[in-house]
């Protein structure tokens, strides 16, 4: 059970989700300040993995093998969590029993529930999982427009940098150029046939959350000279 310390984190993330705008165009997103308390993000800062024990996306996705070769991850399960030192591996544990809690996931779905009930409209009633990942990506790591799987559901990316020195290597939205395209999810698509219409900044404890959409075009731009690492906390429902 969460103790009061924990619970106090957990509803200051319920609050700002729930009274956060959710913005229309081009696909239905939010952008939250703060997502956690102060002394919790430090906390989290603190137990984010040190470089050698993250694992190329590859090796933890086969499918993925050589296609991300500078992005690193953990997947927050319990072999993982086993393998952490105790510190570390008491903060991730208490934050990933709340986000993979059922009363989480329903938030969710509630609160972007038009898109999603857009979605699954006349379909069989949809079952869900959840996922999180701890993502570490290096120098030249760039991901092109996509709109996602068709497995995905809704995502979240919480950025975890230090400080705000690096606004632009947050996560970009874009917009095809032709207006009548769209994608039911799977490849990139190369930056030039599309326009980037915004960049959520890579600020310190902040959120970008969206539905999965035919859509949702999102990516992050090439930087070639990456200081430092490019931190976050991945969480996605997936379609069970």
């Amino acid at each position: 059970m969460s103790s009061p310390v924990d619970r106090h984190a957990e509803y200051h993330l319920l609050y700002g989700i729930i009274n956060a705008p959710v913005r229309g165009y081009p696909f239905p997103h939010l952008y939250l300040e703060s997502a956690f308390p102060p002394d919790f993000y430090r906390e989290m800062l603190a137990a984010f993995p040190i470089p050698d024990k993250m694992r190329p996306i590859g090796e933890v996705r086969p499918g993925l093998k050589d296609a991300y070769p500078d992005r690193f991850i953990i997947t927050l399960d319990g072999a993982a969590l086993g393998r952490m030192d105790e510190a570390r591996r008491r903060v991730w544990t208490r934050l990933s029993t709340f986000l993979l809690s059922t009363e989480f996931r329903e938030m969710l779905l509630w609160k972007f529930g038009a898109t999603i009930q857009e979605r699954f409209s006349g379909a069989p009633a949809p079952r869900f999982r959840s996922e999180i990942l701890l993502v570490d990506d290096r120098q030249n790591y760039a991901l092109g427009p996509h709109s996602d799987n068709m497995k995905k559901v809704i995502t979240l990316l919480f950025y975890l940098p230090d400080t705000a020195d690096d606004e632009t290597l947050g996560t970009s939205i874009y917009v095809p150029n032709d207006p009548t395209f769209t994608c039911a999810g799977g490849p990139e698509y190369p930056v030039a046939g599309f326009q980037r219409v915004a960049t959520m900044p890579y600020r310190p404890n902040a959120l970008f959350a969206f539905p999965k959409t035919d859509r949702s075009f999102h990516g992050v731009e090439r930087v070639a000279a990456l200081a430092g690492r490019r931190k976050l906390m991945l969480f996605d429902i997936y379609l069970a």
